[in-house]
C-alpha cells in the first residue's frame, strides 16, 4: 500500500502520456515484442564478460546459498542441538529439544540477517572509497563471493552455535556487497535502452537456480547421508587428528560452499575474459 501510493503521487505530465498512447497506438499492437527483448537480454549475458561475470557470481552463488534455506534447520537440529556427544538422550524431553532447535535456529537467521544488512549498507556508503584506495568492482564481487564460501565452508564445519554464528554472520557480511556490487556493475556496464531486459534475464536466471537449489537440497542430503553411512563407520570422520560427524546435511552445505567459491572463480574468469577484450579493442 505504502509502495502503490508513492508510485501514484510521482508527478508524470499527462502530455507525455498523451504522446505514448498515440506513438503506441500508431506502432499497433506487436505480441512478440516481449520475447524478442526478453532475448536480446539473454544474448547480452551470454556474450558480454561483464555481464555474464555478475549473472554467473550472482545465480550460481545464489543456488550454492540457496542450500541453506531448506537444510539449515536440519542442520541445527543434528549438528548443533543432536551431534553426537550430546546425542539423543532417550529420557531428554522432546519439547526441551524442539525448543532448543527453534531457538538456535532462530539466532542463525538473526546473524544471518544482521551480517547481511551491515554489508549492504557498509558497502553502500563506502563503495566509492574502497573503489578508490583498494579494489575495483569486480575485485570485490569476486573477492566477496570466495570469502562469502570460505565463512560457510567454516561455519558448517564447526558443531558449537557459539562457533557457527560469528561465520554466518560473516557469510552474511559477505554476502550482502555481492548483491550491491553486482547490481552497480550491471547499471554501470549496460546501455540504459537495453537495462531492462538484461535485469528480466538475471531475475529469471535468478529464481530458476533458486529453485533448483530448493528441489535438489533434501534429496541431494538424504542421499549423501546413505552414502555417509557407507562410507564411514557411524558417520564419523577423521579430520586434521579430529573425529567429526559428517552426516549428509554437512556434506551437502560443504558442497554449497564450494559451489558459492566456484562462481567466484567463474566470475573472475569472465572478468579477465573482459579485460582482455578490452586491451585487444584498444591496441
Amino acid at each position: 500500500m505504502v509502495a502503490a501510493s508513492i508510485i501514484f503521487l510521482i508527478g508524470i505530465p499527462k502530455e507525455n502520456i498523451r504522446k505514448q498512447q498515440i506513438s503506441r497506438s500508431k506502432q499497433g499492437l506487436k505480441i512478440w515484442d516481449p520475447f524478442r527483448e526478453l532475448r536480446e537480454g539473454w544474448k547480452l549475458v551470454v556474450f558480454d564478460p561483464i555481464v555474464r561475470a555478475v549473472n554467473v557470481g550472482l545465480a550460481v552463488g545464489l543456488m550454492g546459498g540457496g542450500l541453506l534455506v531448506p537444510l539449515g534447520p536440519i542442520f541445527v537440529d543434528k549438528i548443533i542441538v543432536s551431534s553426537p556427544g550430546s546425542f539423543l538422550d532417550l529420557s531428554q524431553n522432546l519439547n526441551v529439544v524442539s525448543a532448543e532447535l527453534s531457538e538456535k535456529f532462530s539466532l542463525v537467521l538473526l546473524a544471518l540477517g544482521i551480517g547481511m544488512a551491515i554489508g549492504v549498507v557498509f558497502m553502500s556508503v563506502m563503495e566509492s572509497r574502497i573503489t578508490r584506495l583498494w579494489l575495483s568492482h569486480s575485485g570485490i564481487f569476486v573477492t566477496s563471493l570466495v570469502g562469502a564460501g570460505l565463512s560457510l565452508l567454516v561455519a558448517v564445519s564447526v558443531d558449537k552455535i557459539v562457533q557457527v554464528l560469528p561465520f554466518i554472520m560473516l557469510f552474511g557480511l559477505l554476502a550482502g556487497p555481492v548483491y550491491v556490487i553486482g547490481f552497480t556493475l550491471l547499471h554501470t556496464n549496460v546501455a540504459d535502452a537495453i537495462r531492462g531486459r538484461v535485469f528480466a534475464a538475471l531475475f529469471v536466471l535468478i529464481r530458476l537456480c533458486l529453485l533448483i537449489a530448493f528441489a535438489v537440497a533434501p534429496l541431494l542430503s538424504d542421499l549423501l547421508d546413505r552414502l555417509s553411512a557407507v562410507w564411514w563407520e557411524d558417520s564419523g570422520l577423521m579430520l586434521f587428528g579430529l573425529n567429526m560427524y559428517v552426516p549428509g546435511v554437512r556434506l551437502t552445505l560443504w558442497l554449497a560452499a564450494f559451489v558459492i567459491m566456484i562462481a567466484g572463480g567463474l566470475s573472475w574468469l569472465s572478468f579477465r575474459s573482459g579485460r582482455r577484450q578490452q586491451r585487444h579493442s584498444s591496441a
